[in-house]
């Protein structure tokens, strides 16, 4: 009889340990689900960032090439220009002067003055008004200096 028991105990915890092996086995399967399926959400991620980031260097190096054909094509229209200046000026017997770099475009606003130049005027005399004190001296308007402009970097 406690053979029997023992024997009974031994297979109802042989059964349990089957359920939980059972359980463990499940939920081992479905990690490894759960991690394939991150796996192949990363790799489809990854891929479309590379995509991205090659469309990217691709257009950004077409704009490269392109920004350096229109400079390219600017600097040769330049030097056209400065040729043809200078076969006319032969043609009409004078001497032009010596090409300046590209300048600006024009500003359509108000042009700006030099920097650092201060425009100094004379000073006037005024009218003799009432001496002050023992002194008679003539009275001026003083001169207007303006303060460099002065541009913070």
């Amino acid at each position: 009889r406690e053979r029997d028991d023992a024997r009974a105990a031994a297979a109802a915890e042989h059964a349990s340990a089957a359920q939980q092996a059972a359980a463990l086995a499940a939920d081992r399967g479905a990690l490894a689900r759960t991690a394939a399926e991150l796996e192949a959400r990363f790799e489809r991620d990854l891929g479309r960032v590379r995509h991205e980031r090659d469309s990217i260097i691709g257009q950004r190096d077409a704009l490269r090439d392109r920004m350096e054909r229109l400079i390219d094509e600017q600097r040769h229209l330049l030097e056209e220009i400065s040729v043809q200046a200078s076969q006319t000026a032969l043609r009409h017997g004078t001497v032009p002067a010596p090409a300046a770099p590209a300048a600006p475009a024009p500003k359509t606003r108000k042009a700006r003055k030099e920097a650092n130049v201060i425009d100094i005027t004379e000073a006037e005399i005024l009218a003799p008004q009432a001496a002050e004190g023992r002194l008679n001296m003539p009275r001026i308007r003083p001169v207007q200096i303006l303060p460099p402009q002065v541009r913070m970097l």
